[in-house]
């Protein structure tokens, strides 16, 4: 976590779904209610939004009011290092060696490197990473863990839709307790229905939500979008000639060398590892959810093939939680310091983000009316919210599920044609067009020449922005 905070332009920071998040996360402190439809575009105001994801919303913008990006950063930062903190410390309790629970736990964290991002997705793996240590420690000694799951799912349900995938884990624990007890928890063991009991709790608990079941149709209705799903890439397979992905195999060679030795749970866990490095493999964001089940596989493997004594999962000392509090607050400090002494220190990758025709346009929206922005990169969208909001609309952003397939299809188009042909854009009675200048150069137009009544007004190595001047021919 110290290591994230103490670079300026932070890679948390990489995806720009975070400018709108935050922006939602501000408006829903200020008005104590939910949008009553969507905010920030001109192409569908006021369609309606379900936020799904609205408590994480309220975290980053509580956040962000605090100390800026700078506390966006810390929050996150704090998600990542508790998420493999909790895992190395059901390593060490399970009887490893120190060593052995820290690379495993940092082989796990690295193997997630890549999605190491300010979005609610890193609170998900924060839930399931807590949801699987609490079904393990239950299943090594049963005790009351497990009445912590209902209040860890009516927090998921309002965070991310990921609770689904935890309650299928539920189910599938259930029917290990239940169904095969002498694999669940080793020969003799009785059969075990209260994880089934706790599964309808926490079942209970998700409904708890501002949409109530009909989350769970919106969940289906995503799946079945088929122009977004192909759009998005970290919805495709992952490309392994990437390097953030070499950590995922080197678990997954030493899951082909460590993982022979049986020990009680094996089946329970081995069903979790091969159905997520399935999703994983089908889909790069599901990696994921592979690492920590795979950890934890390789943590019992070890553990039975050099015959060590399982011991019981326990709790942290007092002195742990001393100085795992200590490094938070000191290092909220460090951000709300660094905030008030060095504005705007924690910034977006400037390589992704169009700041020089920003400051352009902050020039130029005070007062009046809302600017349209017709934007060429739908990821340029969800910055201008963040930089611009409320002064500007947007065509299109990242929040593909709130415009749905069929206006996603018909943008996307749009967008291409625009790139042939500026006018395109006229009928949207738009007042800017922004254009990523490389866009441009791949269609092998001549950004040069104004086109109508497109008047170039701004111009660096990464964009051109256009004012349309409606009165021209």
């Amino acid at each position: 976590m110290v290591g994230i905070l103490a670079l300026r332009a932070n890679p948390l920071l990489y995806d720009l779904d975070v400018g709108w998040l935050v922006r939602t996360g501000e408006y829903l402190l200020d008005h104590r209610s939910l949008p009553p439809g969507d905010l920030y575009s001109f192409s569908n105001p006021g369609k309606p939004w379900i936020l799904y994801q609205w408590a994480f919303e309220v975290y980053l913008g509580g956040l962000h009011h605090l100390a800026k990006l700078g506390g966006v950063v810390w929050g996150t930062s704090i998600l990542i290092a508790l998420t493999y903190a909790l895992l190395l410390h059901h390593l060490v309790r399970i009887g490893l060696s120190p060593g052995w629970a820290t690379a495993l736990g940092f082989l796990a964290a690295l193997a997630n490197m890549f999605h190491w991002l300010s979005r609610p997705l890193t609170a998900t793996l924060l839930c399931y990473t807590l949801q699987l240590c609490l079904l393990e420690a239950y299943r090594l000694r049963p005790r009351n863990q497990l009445l912590l799951l209902p209040v860890i799912f009516l927090l998921w349900a309002n965070i991310h839709l990921g609770f689904v995938f935890g309650l299928l884990v539920l189910a599938l624990y259930g029917v290990g307790g239940s169904l095969w007890p002498g694999a669940f928890r080793g020969p003799g063991a009785p059969r075990d229905y209260r994880i089934l009991f706790i599964a309808l709790l926490c079942f209970g608990a998700t409904l708890l939500n501002p949409y109530g079941p009909k989350l769970f149709s919106y969940l289906g209705q995503l799946a079945f979008s088929t122009t977004m799903n192909a759009h998005i890439q970290e919805l495709q397979s992952p490309d392994f000639h990437a390097p953030c992905f070499v950590f995922f195999l080197l678990q997954l060679i030493l899951l082909l060398w460590l993982s022979g030795p049986k020990y009680p749970g094996r089946p329970v866990l081995l069903v979790l590892v091969t159905v997520t490095l399935c999703m994983g493999l089908y889909s790069a964001r599901h990696l994921t959810l592979f690492a920590v089940p795979a950890a934890m596989h390789l943590g019992y493997s070890i553990v039975a093939r050099e015959k060590l004594p399982v011991c019981e999962p326990g709790g942290i000392s007092k002195a742990g939680w001393l100085v795992a509090g200590a490094v938070a607050v000191l290092s909220l400090f460090w951000v709300v310091a660094i905030e008030r002494w060095h504005p705007g220190f924690y910034q977006f990758d400037s390589r992704r983000v169009p700041q020089g025709a920003v400051r352009y346009l902050a020039a130029q929206v005070e007062g009046g009316k809302p600017l349209k922005i017709f934007n060429l990169q739908d990821f340029w969208g969800s910055y201008l919210i963040y930089a611009l909001f409320p002064q500007i609309r947007v065509y299109l952003d990242t929040r593909f599920d709130m415009y749905g397939d069929e206006f996603f299809k018909e943008a996307i188009n749009t967008q291409q044609k625009a790139l042939l042909d500026f006018r395109v854009v006229l009928p949207l009675n738009v007042d800017y067009l922004l254009v990523d200048k490389k866009s441009l150069e791949r269609r092998q137009v001549d950004q040069q020449k104004p086109k109508g009544p497109f008047l170039l007004v701004y111009e660096d190595d990464q964009a051109l922005l256009y004012r349309v001047d409606r009165n021209s021919p």
